[in-house]
């Protein structure tokens, strides 16, 4: 059967406008404000493809539906289902109202990042994933990854236990089981309420991270032995690791490996900071940024780190997440700057 293809938000307000026209009721479909809202839809054999911006699916289902060379902004996915679906070369960016109760069954995803937002209560079951990047999420909670095939990914600046907040094993925040990881990176990634179970990994390394004594566990025998590193850092930062763990995942056969550490480095607290600032201040900022420097601390300097092309609020959110400090110069003209009011 020929499938319906989408292409970009206009397209699909049109489908559903002109093939769905008794469905245009507050409770089925609604457009109000900045977004558009598609409740209790089935989509089966559709493909997406193009910009979809401002678009909220609530209650909606996607059966051997196809999402590829697209880019999602503010595109959320509320109590959501996808089955046999695929995504591929795709962004989805400013998930800033999260995306929650979703499940991917059976599901493919080649060159997607995830990127800006909040995840709740999802489930990936028996899903395969190339190239697979998540940045920059400011909370997550209960995502599950079930059986699942996960190579050359990348999952960054996860930080979302607060320093006073405490571990709740009930609700962990990544949840693996039974999967396994090839040519994967883990980076300043807050594990600390987060369980790997019975994972096999090969070439996967976990740079700057935290875990707990728990983060890592195994309760059967694993079809292949594993291959994966760990830095200074990421031991300095962590509870200390079952030696079991540290021998089979990381080929550390030293159980006071933490203390061996301590007598080569030191803990690096903070490394880098965004400096929020007026262009009006410009000549007093860039000689703090020089100053910081020369102490060594990188810093996040607009007028030499800012990429062009880019939508400016992806820039500034990006490094003001993506830094561990942030630096704001309190001047008559910063707090007047909204720029800086943004950041």
């Amino acid at each position: 059967m020929t499938g319906i293809e989408i292409n970009g938000s206009d397209a699909l307000f049109e489908h559903i406008l002109q093939d769905f026209p008794k469905r245009l009721n507050p409770s089925e479909f609604e457009k109000s404000g900045t977004y558009l809202t598609i409740n209790n839809k089935v989509f089966r054999n559709y493909t997406f493809r193009g910009q979809f911006s401002s678009i909220f699916f609530k209650n909606c289902k996607f059966v051997d539906c196809r999402f590829e060379h697209l880019f999602g902004f503010f595109c959320v996915f509320n109590n959501c289902t996808f089955k046999k679906t695929t995504f591929f070369n795709l962004r989805f960016s400013h998930i800033e109202f999260d995306w929650k109760n979703l499940i991917f069954e059976a599901c493919f995803f080649k060159g997607v990042q995830l990127d800006e937002g909040m995840l709740f209560n999802v489930t990936f079951s028996e899903c395969t994933f190339e190239m697979f990047y998540m940045f920059d999420f400011q909370w997550i909670e209960t995502v599950f990854f079930i059986k699942c095939q996960i190579q050359n990914f990348k999952i960054s600046s996860v930080l979302y236990l607060l320093e006073n907040d405490q571990v709740d094993p009930d609700y962990p925040d990544f949840y693996f089981d039974g999967c396994s990881f090839e040519s994967g990176n883990f980076s300043g990634v807050d594990l600390r309420n987060s369980i790997i179970l019975n994972t096999m990994m090969f070439n996967t390394s976990f740079v700057d991270c935290e875990m707990s004594e728990d983060t890592i566990l195994v309760s059967e025998k694993l079809k292949f032995e594993s291959n994966a590193f760990i830095d200074f850092q990421t031991i300095l930062k962590s509870d200390p690791i079952n030696p079991a763990i540290l021998s089979s995942y990381f080929n550390i056969n030293d159980p006071k490996i933490k203390d061996t550490v301590n007598l080569i480095t030191t803990k690096v607290e903070y490394k880098n900071v965004f400096i929020s600032f007026s262009f009006k201040d410009l000549k007093f900022a860039k000689r703090l940024h020089q100053v910081l420097t020369d102490k060594g601390i990188r810093s996040f300097f607009w007028v030499k780190d800012a990429p062009p092309g880019e939508p400016l609020e992806d820039i500034m959110t990006r490094g003001v997440r993506g830094n561990e400090k942030i630096l704001f110069i309190g001047s008559e003209n910063s707090i007047k700057s909204p720029a800086c009011i943004y950041q």
